[in-house]
């Protein structure tokens, strides 16, 4: 989960997605749904580290085994640095098995539940690539995934009732 000062953790399910013309890869709700699928399989096990300016650095390693995108590794680092209120998590995706898999697309699902989750509301600001959630009932603590390289972003949010124009998953 993700919490902020000693809060519940404001967020329901995350995770990394990796998708191409013929085929998904994600765990997102494997292990909390029945009948969702579990494309990834762990390589090396999370290992935690303390970096000498004091960050929490935690790497994991694991492969693909979706079909039409098997052999792929993917390295994640996650750094938390001392006295700051985000997280950095990197990806590094690299084809080791015998299928081409372009185009090739990445990307971070996020089902957050901040405060009330059924008064969440999602926006996306083009111009800072920067996806953010919130309590529309008590706005005063916000979520967010941002892209810092210079790659192309897209978003999509959807609010579970359909509100602002989205789908409404009920």
């Amino acid at each position: 989960g993700i919490a902020y000062q000693n809060s519940a953790s404001q967020i329901y399910s995350a995770g990394f997605m990796l998708g191409s013309l013929n085929a998904v890869a994600d765990n997102i709700y494997a292990d909390t749904l029945p009948d969702f699928d579990n494309d990834f399989s762990r390589q090396i096990a999370v290992r935690k580290e303390i970096t000498p300016d004091g960050s929490e650095q935690i790497n994991s390693r694991f492969t693909t085994t979706a079909a039409g995108a098997p052999g792929l590794s993917i390295r994640q680092t996650a750094i938390a640095k001392p006295n700051e209120n985000y997280i950095e998590l990197k990806y590094t995706v690299r084809n080791s098995g015998n299928t081409a898999t372009s185009p090739m697309h990445a990307g971070i699902f996020a089902d957050w539940d901040v405060q009330d989750y059924s008064q969440n509301r999602c926006s996306y600001d083009v111009n800072n690539k920067l996806v953010y959630a919130y309590d529309q009932s008590n706005p005063n603590l916000y979520f967010g995934i941002k892209i810092l390289s210079n790659q192309i972003a897209n978003a999509y949010c959807f609010n579970n009732g359909g509100e602002g124009g989205s789908i409404s998953l009920y």
